[in-house]
């Protein structure tokens, strides 16, 4: 029997679609357009990502790896969008690479947190004074919501710089308290009273709930009352051990 012409098989281009019964196509279903354009390409997106993978692999800053994770991850993304279309060339496949890329991204996220936490908590142990211990974990919790803006954030990182935050907090807290206590020691009753009204300001001011603080403010309430009462009926209080405050 006799065949139609819409019987003929045609030659279609796998990525733009393009073709007919006179066109042609390479082994991988590319048009001659295309596969000048793709061909060349695809080993150069190739060697970034294994320059890139060898970089992960051997880098000792954080840093480094995160963002060349990225850098794979979107070179990855590229060779995806050809394999959507059938065009394969990568074994395993890019979507392959791309899930194992994202499990090596989120290891460097999780190493990225335990280094930022472990230095910050290291150099408030090392500092001398309270607004060096401050500083150091500040400046940890800053660089953690630094890490998430990058990466988003998550629950680990939270909790990092939840801890960070609190060490901070408790030291300013101690700060104002050693000041106090020890101008009340030497008699100095008016700079004693101003660092207990600062320490109670500063709970009283905190993101803290106040009830979880009930106890040092109630402490200090009472600090700062008795210390109002000394200064009106004795312009020289002698010098006293002060009252431990938790």
């Amino acid at each position: 029997g006799s065949r139609n012409r819409g019987d003929e098989v045609m030659a279609k281009c796998k990525w733009c679609g393009e073709g007919g019964l006179l066109s042609s196509t390479d082994k991988h279903g590319l048009c001659s357009r295309c596969h000048l354009q793709i061909i060349p390409y695809v080993p150069q997106v190739w060697r970034i990502i294994q320059e890139s993978n060898q970089l992960v692999e051997t880098s000792k800053k954080w840093e480094t790896r995160l963002s060349r994770c990225g850098l794979m991850l979107e070179k990855l993304e590229e060779l995806i969008q050809y394999e959507r279309k059938g065009l394969s060339f990568t074994s395993p496949s890019a979507s392959v690479l791309f899930a194992q890329v994202q499990q090596t991204r989120q290891a460097v996220v999780n190493d990225a947190i335990r280094e930022i936490y472990e230095d910050a908590r290291a150099k408030a142990e090392m500092a001398t004074i309270p607004s060096g211990k401050v500083g150091a974990a500040n400046k940890g919790a800053l660089k953690l919501r630094d890490l998430a803006k990058q990466v988003g954030m998550s629950p680990a990182i939270e909790a990092a710089a939840g801890q960070l935050r609190a060490y901070a907090h408790q030291n300013q807290f101690r700060a104002f308290i050693d000041a106090a206590q020890k101008a009340e020691f030497k008699g100095n009753m008016k700079k004693a009273l101003d660092q207990y009204q600062e320490a109670l300001y500063f709970l009283k001011t905190d993101a803290i709930d106040d009830a979880q603080q009930a106890k040092s403010i109630s402490q200090l309430e009472a600090k700062v009352a008795d210390l109002k009462t000394q200064a009106s009926t004795s312009k020289s209080a002698t010098s006293r051990k002060p009252q431990r405050i938790e």
